[in-house]
């Protein structure tokens, strides 16, 4: 059975302890509809910054990242794994994770903007 995996690096912009356990949520209640992993990656110094501070949501591991949110300011964008065009900005990161699988849990949801 697949399972979340947070990887802990040092970040600028670092997730709210709420914001791992609303993932790590939504993970569980996504992986019988077809979520098989969620990485959590923050940034290393020498890291480019396209690629830091990203929840990389992934189907299988053949289709490789589906889907990749941020927050490069006061919304949380969603965008498709392929080919990073833009699919949704939410003020919540429930509505964004959700946007992806819709959970039936009233834990996963609004709230953590």
């Amino acid at each position: 059975m697949a399972s979340a995996v947070i990887i802990p690096f040092p970040s600028r912009r670092c997730l709210s302890a709420e914001e791992r356990a609303l993932i790590t949520q939504w993970t569980a209640a996504s992986r019988p509809h077809g979520i098989a992993h969620v990485y959590l990656s923050a940034r290393h110094e020498n890291d480019p910054p396209d690629v830091h501070d990203r929840i990389l949501i992934v189907e299988t591991a053949e289709t490789g990242a589906a889907w990749v949110i941020h927050r490069p300011a006061r919304r949380w964008i969603l965008t498709s794994g392929q080919d990073l065009a833009e699919l949704g900005s939410y003020a919540a990161l429930g509505d964004a994770l959700n946007a992806v699988r819709p959970v039936a849990s009233p834990a996963v949801g609004r709230g953590l903007g």
